[in-house]
């Protein structure tokens, strides 16, 4: 039987090894502080054709 492209189907156990690892990574990053906050303010003439309204 031919190998899955879906790496998931095939190693289903390293897939969950990886998420844990990211879960941890993510866990460690400080936390974003209420004054880091953005806006971002793009307009049509910035991105023609975007349904920005």
């Amino acid at each position: 039987m031919a190998a899955s492209t879906n790496r998931a189907v095939d190693e289903p156990a390293r897939l969950s090894q990886m998420r844990q690892a990211y879960a941890d990574w993510y866990a460690s990053l400080p936390a974003v502080p209420p004054d880091a906050d953005c806006d971002l303010v793009v307009t049509e003439r910035d991105m023609p054709g975007a349904h920005l309204r």
